[in-house]
């Protein structure tokens, strides 16, 4: 069986073996783990700057840039002209 089989292997391991393995097996967890990035890079982000503010515009909704000012004019101007 499986188990016994784990648990005389372990008997065996010298503990840098030991280490080593658990170490091998956390990497393999941690492969599993890796996060996707669901949303798109776009060619201007962190790049557009407000004129009226000097401040970085941000990506707000879906396919709108912002200016981080709330009463500024440059709030959500459409990514198409912009990327294009």
């Amino acid at each position: 069986n499986l188990r016994k089989q784990r648990i005389s292997l372990n008997e065996v391991l010298t503990k840098d073996e030991k280490e080593a393995h658990e170490a091998r097996m956390e990497n393999r967890r941690r492969q599993k783990q890796a996060k996707v990035r669901k949303l798109p890079t776009y060619i201007v982000s962190g790049r557009l700057v407000c004129a009226d503010h000097n401040e970085a515009m941000k990506i707000g909704r879906v396919k709108l840039y912002n200016c981080p000012n709330r009463k500024c004019e440059n709030r959500n101007l459409r990514l198409g002209p912009v990327d294009n």
